[in-house]
């Protein structure tokens, strides 16, 4: 797993039509991921899961490909005003991560406002490893227009072992432009080995036509101190 980092870009594309993601390579190429089979994490409502395989297609031509198994998710807003995608991709190619705006956004200048929806992500107790747990929560924002500054919680966090996470606290932070990022406390795994070895700053994007939506992301790096080991989780929230 790898950690979330949001990329403010539009040259990821995403055709609803099909539901797949076209976006360029590291290697200077392009490749498209398929949604497979409508897939929704248990306990969503706004997330769906990417599993299988993609081809990458080579610069230079002369019909050479690349083959990737990947593992992702994307989540939107209820008005499809903008959405948050993470996909991790084996052998060597790292991850995406990153968050969009689908349609133009007027922001509220005075007044505030507290939106709530999921928080979704990946667990991996162990680095560099494939295997991993599916992390859900809920995820409740505050919105204060008028100060423009945002800051919220993500709880009821639970992993699909049925491990237990402290709640993540988003901490105030200036939004600018639409966007933000701040910093976090918590989300440490309720267990006597594990800890916070580092967190990372959330990142987040106000959305929709009436700027009363958002995404965003957060990463943690967790340590098992009794094998002196770390992994990632690498989430993402969606609210309205």
């Amino acid at each position: 797993m790898y950690g979330f980092r949001s990329q403010f870009s539009s040259n990821v594309q995403y055709d609803a039509t099909n539901e797949t993601i076209t976006k360029p390579s590291r290697s200077g190429g392009t490749f498209q991921i398929s949604l497979a089979d409508d897939q929704s994490p248990v306990g969503t409502t706004g997330f769906k899961l990417y599993d299988g395989q993609v081809i990458e297609d080579l610069p230079g031509g002369g019909g050479f490909t690349r083959t990737y198994n990947f593992e992702g998710f994307r989540g939107e807003t209820e008005s499809g005003g903008g959405s948050v995608t993470f996909i991790s991709a084996h052998p060597s190619f790292g991850g995406y991560q990153g968050m969009a705006r689908h349609i133009e956004t007027e922001m509220p200048t005075t007044g505030s406002a507290t939106l709530s929806g999921d928080y979704f992500g990946y667990f991996s107790a162990i680095r560099d490893t494939k295997e991993f747990t599916y992390i859900y929560g809920a995820t409740e924002l505050d919105l204060n227009y008028t100060n423009a500054t945002v800051q919220g919680r993500i709880s009821e966090r639970i992993d699909s072992a049925g491990n237990v996470f402290e709640d993540v606290i988003l901490q105030e932070t200036d939004v600018s432009a639409g966007r933000f990022t701040g910093d976090i406390s918590g989300g440490a795994m309720i267990a006597e080995d594990f800890d916070v070895a580092h967190r990372h700053q959330y990142d987040g994007m106000i959305v929709g036509p009436e700027g009363n939506e958002a995404v965003g992301g957060i990463a943690i790096r967790h340590t098992n101190t009794e094998a002196d080991e770390f992994g990632w989780e690498s989430g993402a929230f969606v609210v309205d």
